[in-house]
């Protein structure tokens, strides 16, 4: 009988919360035929999903190939040479101007190169920005576009589960010092209270 669930720290939940979503949106539910796809055994995801395992070495190689990833990108862990072109000094200004420079390029297309990692571009300058995209973006296929556009949401979701589990930490070490909570990711500031003006001394 299998006993109660394991913590294996926020990174391994936001694993679970992937495979989940996978399981979900790509597989209808059906763990034999993502087992299948994913190159493991159905206990195994089942296990994982369940919380009763981590989410193993098989499993995370099996996610990152599904998802088109480094172990490193799966895992959320930068090493050096391994930044992606979005990261780039300068890539953020420049790909601001290539989307004015190319109206009529998909967004999408942008989002695809920026996400692209290793070899570096030719140069981060709007105008290869924008040939680049306006490239991938005459040449690739429906396919190509349904899976950048998952690529995309995955990676989204796992920026902001990252963001949410050291909102929480910084929450948890706040209460720790009885200092004041900061806001969840999303969640307005509020304004310090201000202090009144100090009275006039009475001559």
């Amino acid at each position: 009988m299998i006993g109660v669930m394991a913590d294996y720290g926020p990174n391994n939940e936001r694993l679970k919360r992937l495979l989940e979503t996978i399981l979900r949106t790509d597989f209808g539910e059906d763990q034999q035929r993502a087992a299948e796809v994913l190159g493991v055994s159905q206990p195994m995801i089942s296990l994982a999903v369940n919380g009763h395992k981590p989410v193993g070495p098989k499993l995370k190689k099996g996610l990152a190939t599904y998802t088109r990833q480094t172990l490193d990108e799966l895992e959320g862990i930068d090493r050096p040479g391994s930044t992606r072109w979005r990261n780039l000094p300068g890539w953020a200004d420049a790909e601001r101007k290539a989307r004015e420079m190319f109206p009529k390029v998909s967004p999408l297309a942008f989002d695809r190169l920026g996400n692209l990692m290793g070899e570096q571009p030719p140069s981060v300058s709007a105008l290869t920005i924008g040939l680049l995209a306006s490239t991938w973006d005459s040449t690739s296929t429906d396919e190509a576009r349904i899976e950048a556009i998952a690529t995309n949401a995955r990676r989204e979701m796992a920026e902001e589960d990252t963001a949410a589990d050291l909102a929480i930490k910084r929450r948890h070490e706040a209460r720790e010092r009885g200092e004041p909570l900061p806001p969840l990711p999303g969640e307005p500031v509020k304004p310090r209270p201000r202090k009144p003006p100090p009275k006039p001394s009475r001559g």
